[in-house]
């Protein structure tokens, strides 16, 4: 994955690939998946304060993009990766740091309650605490919140083995 990523980091994609992602995002208005990705997106875009751009504008604004522009995009935002390492897989690569996916600790930040819980109870116990260094997703009630899921940016703390890395 990493490997890929450093080509595309070095040269971008090719012209086809870019006209193969306009298409792709044409085409994902007609999927019947489309409402649900469109409001885990309009979510994330409320979680990060960010403004979500219409389709119009978005297809508008890829067909500009040229190689070098998507190139430039990842290099930015590489600093930021997170990804999920399967069990038992070392971090080998220097720019990455493992961290414990799990701890008894909580962030301490933004609490925001997960509406989309199985049940009414569910719904209330259920939450994402955004802070700035850590995310806790606990989903239980409060007399688990010693035990809620957690990524932090850096190690230490936690019981089970790293499965999640993070950019240094």
């Amino acid at each position: 994955m990493l490997a890929v990523l450093d080509e595309v980091m070095e040269k971008g994609p090719s012209e086809d690939e870019l006209h193969d992602d306009v298409e792709a995002l044409r085409k994902s208005v007609d999927n019947p998946g489309w409402p649900m990705a469109l409001l885990d997106s309009q979510l994330t875009h409320e979680l990060f304060g960010t403004t979500m751009r219409t389709m119009d504008e978005a297809i508008a604004e890829l067909e500009k993009m040229t190689p070098a522009d998507y190139a430039a995009l990842l290099r930015e935002i590489f600093p930021s990766l997170l990804t999920i390492v399967p069990p038992g897989v070392a971090v080998l690569d220097p720019r990455l740091t493992a961290v414990p996916a799990w701890s008894t600790e909580e962030a301490r930040g933004t609490v925001y309650r997960l509406r989309a819980a199985t049940s009414v109870v569910a719904q209330q116990t259920t939450s994402l605490t955004l802070g700035d260094t850590a995310i806790t997703l606990r989903q239980g009630p409060e007399s688990w919140s010693r035990s809620p899921r957690r990524v932090r940016r850096r190690p230490g703390l936690g019981r089970r083995q790293p499965n999640v890395a993070v950019a240094r």
